[in-house]
């Protein structure tokens, strides 16, 4: 799953990585502009790193409350948080250790939402490469 990949990723793909059904994606795409994605000579959707860092910033958004419109319309204008430079977010030492004291305690509450955070600030290889695995 490269940006460099000429074949972007499909929606079935983006719906995986982010728990999104294609049907809300088209749908959000639609009303909302976003995510914008691609469109091959077949008219196939190819959503970029981006897309996927937009439609879980949209999703964190709705669930701190937002409507699903102004939601979209809050992370378009942010722009995709994909370093934790742009989203204003804490050192990665202080991610694994809010993960690694979740799960010594074995308080699944709180690894999840460390885990959100994690997801929410960084992309999906960032988090895995540096957090998770080191773990």
């Amino acid at each position: 799953m490269s940006d460099d990949a000429p074949d972007g990723i499909q929606i079935g793909e983006v719906s995986r990585l982010t728990g999104v059904g294609p049907h809300a994606l088209r749908v959000w795409e639609r009303r909302y502009g976003v995510p914008s994605p691609r469109r091959t000579d077949g008219r196939f959707r190819l959503y970029s790193r981006d897309d996927v860092q937009l439609v879980r910033e949209i999703q964190r958004l709705i669930a701190a409350g937002y409507s699903t419109g102004a939601a979209a319309e809050r992370a378009r204008a942010q722009g995709p948080r994909a370093s934790a430079e742009t989203a204003g977010a804490r050192p990665l030492t202080d991610e694994i250790q809010d993960l690694r004291a979740s799960l010594a305690a074995l308080d699944e509450a709180t690894a999840n939402a460390a885990l959100d955070r994690l997801f929410g600030r960084y992309s999906p290889d960032t988090a895995i490469d540096e957090v998770i695995l080191p773990y």
